[in-house]
């Protein structure tokens, strides 16, 4: 009932503010049906509701974003439990931005009460994206709040023990599903950290390599008993996860003549694989050792088909040193040459003088570092990309 002079206050307007779209507006209307021979009710204030931004309650954090090989060293990784210091791991790390994000009724008292037994309890998914074949992803370590021992937070693998280690087969994603409930009754903002173990130990020919795999973290509320919980809008993350490369070296010589009108050129290719002398046998950025050979393949600058030499092999810490005239099929050439090394850290310098067949000095010499290719994959509308 109604009187002339009443107020009708109407609160509580809830909308599902991510279809709606945060600060848009939705249209409010409201209508009073009388009776007979009674004056209409007029109705006075706005007529449109503006839908409020909603935070996300989460914060997530990556670490990753590196490159693993498809060297020997990551086939000693398979079946093997490092310590968080060994070998590729990334790490994601999840936190609460609202203390209510991970809560059950009777935790962290001076907050909000949502009810008799009510309890949020969360699934998180995280997607790697587009894992290339023979790639493996593995948890290898869920930890709480810096890893205590005693963890408040309740966090189990949804469909089992599968999920714990995942092959990519093909193209495909690879999901990790975690359901958290069971929080202390603590007012701090809680966390949690997931480690994976990222590695390869198949061929170049069936990997995948150069892309950058996207890491997807999303979540959604879980059972939700019977009490009323708080929702989160889900808007989750995207991260740069990892990227695959085989383990060899590239290399560009712009200019390279070979016994033409005089001048010759020197090349010297390393093989800087043995660095434990420079940076400890035990340290991990270290290089892995790896012996190999150099394929040189040579493009004329007057047009022709292209001519290649393979090296002898090169072993970890040598270096092969020659002249251009001296492999077979390069003699009077003149273009520029790739080089493809089957092993990391390949460095070289080239030189060219005009004393080739002369006992008296150089009148002319030119030195230069070879261009160093990442591997990967070619390069696209926004050119090439080139390191030392």
């Amino acid at each position: 009932m109604i009187d002339v002079g009443d107020v009708l206050v109407i609160g509580g307007l809830r909308v599902d503010s991510s279809a709606a779209g945060a600060g848009s507006e939705i249209n409010v209307s409201v209508s009073a049906i009388t009776g007979a021979g009674e004056p209409p009710i007029t109705f006075f204030g706005g007529n449109s509701a503006k839908v409020a931004d909603v935070e996300d309650p989460f914060t997530f954090k990556y670490t990753g974003g590196r490159a693993i090989l498809t060297c020997t060293p990551n086939a000693e990784l398979i079946g093997v439990d490092l310590e968080p210091d060994e070998g590729f791991l990334i790490e994601l790390k999840i936190s609460e931005k609202d203390r209510q994000a991970f809560t059950t009724d009777g935790d962290e008292t001076l907050l909000a009460n949502y009810g008799d037994d009510a309890q949020v309890s969360m699934v998180f998914v995280v997607n790697f994206v587009d894992v290339p074949n023979g790639v493996t992803v593995k948890l290898f370590k869920i930890s709480d709040n810096e890893g205590g021992d005693d963890p408040f937070l309740d966090i189990a693998l949804v469909g089992g023990m599968e999920f714990y280690e995942q092959t990519a087969d093909g193209i495909e994603d690879l999901e990790f599903s975690f359901e958290v409930s069971g929080t202390s009754a603590s007012v701090g903002l809680e966390d949690f950290v997931l480690l994976f173990q990222v590695y390869t130990k198949d061929e170049l020919d069936s990997v995948g390599l150069g892309e950058t795999i996207d890491v997807e973290v999303t979540y959604e509320a879980g059972d939700l008993s019977d009490g009323e919980v708080p929702e989160f809008v889900n808007t989750g993350e995207v991260f740069d996860g990892f990227s695959v490369n085989d383990c060899t070296t590239r290399l560009e010589y712009t200019w390279v003549v070979s016994n033409v009108a005089g001048y010759d050129t020197g090349i010297a290719i390393a093989n800087t694989t043995e660095d434990d002398a420079a940076f400890g046998a035990a340290n991990n950025n270290g290089a892995q050792a790896q012996d190999g050979n150099c394929v040189l393949t040579g493009y004329p600058s007057a047009g022709g088909a292209p001519i290649s030499s393979t090296s002898p092999e090169i072993a970890v810490g040598e270096t092969w040193a020659f002249n251009v005239s001296t492999l077979a099929g390069f003699d009077g050439f003149a273009g520029y040459v790739l080089g493809v090394c089957n092993f990391l850290n390949a460095h070289s310098f080239a030189f060219i003088t005009d004393w080739f067949g002369a006992a008296t000095a150089p009148m002319l010499a030119q030195g230069y570092e070879a261009n160093v290719i990442p591997a990967g994959h070619r390069s696209g509308p926004e050119g090439e990309s080139l390191g030392k």
